[in-house]
């Protein structure tokens, strides 16, 4: 049934799109039956009528050329004779043919079915109608937007830069009648449209080469420009391009500072600021804390009021996802610094580290958000990584989730899935990974074995341990354990 069903639609398109569509003497012949008449009063106009004489529709072939795209845009505009129905519908070659009413009325006999042995069909214009018009007109119309702009530019740049080549290749521009300075340099070699390399390289004067030309297949003349920063446009030169051609090079010189491409130092300039705009996003999209009001206590009970600094985490400027370094130590989240007013009004900073056991506390939109440093049990691996790069401190500040009688419940700041527990009677605390294995409810229970009670309900599965409420519930409850 299947095969039946896929010839039959192959022979309904072998059959529509073999109809023998011509134009003899006016007439528009399918399957050598004459259907309409079409007139061509000027170019890119046609006009089609009943064979009476009554005309029906008419179809304006539209075309510009495209900065952003290689490719002219083609279309074609259909509007009922008053003029009270409009549509558009691309301009499509399926036949081969260098006139283009044929290639028009071909097109809407056999993709659009205007034209039936019948005559013309209201019917299928009325489809096309349907379609309106902003799809191509609106691309058309912001075209010859852009290419007045640029041209706007162009004459611009001349005047207030007139932009030279010298006979070594650099590039000057003078601002205003002042003295010309040399803003960059070209490079030009031979290369055709058949090449991938580029013909035109163009540099400013830290050598970053700010754009790269070649010719397009696309069109004679035509040339395709890729700039430093990922953006490509489209040209059309009114120099024939040779690596001699300094009119050529002057020329493109120009447009491409017409695109903005300003050359000296400007590509430097802008990545400057590129760069540190990633650095302020990924700061954002961090969980360190930058200079933040706050206090911080150290073990002896010093407690030093001012502003808190502590980097948990590498900024990820790159949106990569890694956060935390995999091939050396781990030096993330081990020191907080606190930048503060001394005695005398002066100012001073203390660096602490986690590994005294200090804690601190830092405002918050909420209150305050408080950290301890802990020295943990488990993360074998982050040990491992830290030994092999011959750093011996485990110790790292972890949020406080909850304080309670002997016990406390925190989490890592980066790696939230992981969370710690902390007993006044041990002088470490113990690491819980939620994505490990259900080796962890044991080791919590050997942790708080003093409290049989809260033991038996681990063992039990009574909690969910990489539930934080659950976790909660547990130091509550050994908080309050008699045992």
């Amino acid at each position: 049934m299947k095969k039946q069903l896929l010839f039959v639609l192959l022979f309904i398109s072998i059959t529509i799109f073999s109809q023998d569509v011509k134009i003899k003497k006016e007439q528009v012949l399918l399957n050598n039956v004459p259907v309409a008449i079409v007139k061509n009063p000027y170019r890119d106009h046609y006009e089609y009528s009943k064979l009476n004489g009554e005309k029906i529709f008419q179809v304006d072939f539209k075309g510009i050329m495209q900065s952003t795209s290689p490719d002219p845009l083609y279309y074609l505009i259909v509007q009922s004779a008053d003029g009270t129905k409009k549509g558009e519908i691309p301009y499509e070659v399926l036949v081969t043919s260098l006139n283009s009413e044929r290639i028009i009325t071909h097109g809407l006999a056999v993709k659009y079915n205007v034209f039936t042995s019948q005559g013309i069909d209201t019917n299928a214009l009325d489809k096309i109608y349907e379609k309106g018009t902003g799809t191509f007109s609106d691309i058309a119309v912001q075209a010859k937007t852009d290419a007045g702009e640029i041209n706007s530019k162009i004459n611009g740049i001349t005047a207030n830069f007139n932009p030279k080549i010298t006979n070594t290749n650099e590039i000057i521009a003078s601002t205003f009648g002042s003295a010309a300075k040399i803003i960059g340099r070209i490079n030009m070699i031979p290369c055709s449209a058949f090449d991938s390399k580029s013909c035109v390289s163009i540099y400013d004067l830290d050598g970053t080469l700010v754009a790269s030309v070649k010719e397009s297949k696309d069109g004679h003349r035509k040339y395709e420009v890729n700039t430093y920063d990922g953006k490509k446009f489209f040209y059309n030169s009114k120099e024939m391009y040779t690596p001699s051609n300094k009119f050529f090079a002057q020329e493109l010189v120009t447009r491409v500072m017409a695109e903005g491409y300003m050359l000296a130092h400007q590509a430097k300039n802008d990545n400057e600021k590129v760069r540190v705009a990633r650095i302020d996003d990924a700061k954002q999209r961090s969980v360190n804390l930058y200079g933040i009001p706050g206090f911080v206590i150290e073990k002896n009970g010093t407690k030093t009021e001012g502003n808190v600094t502590v980097y948990f985490q590498q900024l990820d400027v790159n949106n990569t996802g890694e956060v935390l370094p995999t091939e050396v130590a781990d030096k993330f989240g081990q020191v907080v610094i606190v930048k503060y007013l001394n005695e005398k009004n002066q100012p001073r900073s203390k660096t602490i580290n986690a590994s005294t056991g200090a804690q601190f506390c830092v405002k918050t939109n909420t209150g305050e958000t408080c950290y301890y440093g802990l020295d943990v049990k488990g993360e074998a691996m982050k040990k491992l990584q830290n030994l092999n790069s011959l750093s011996f401190n485990n110790s790292y500040y972890y949020e406080l989730l909850y304080k309670g009688r002997g016990i406390s419940v925190f989490q890592d700041p980066v790696e939230k899935e992981k969370l710690v527990v902390k007993i006044e009677k041990d002088p470490k605390a113990l690491m819980l990974d939620r994505n490990s294995s259900d080796k962890d409810g044991a080791r919590l229970a050997e942790y708080l074995k003093d409290c049989k009670s809260v033991v038996a309900d681990i063992k039990n599965n009574s909690f969910n341990i990489r539930e934080i409420d659950d976790l909660i519930q547990i130091a509550k409850e050994y908080g309050e354990c008699r045992n």
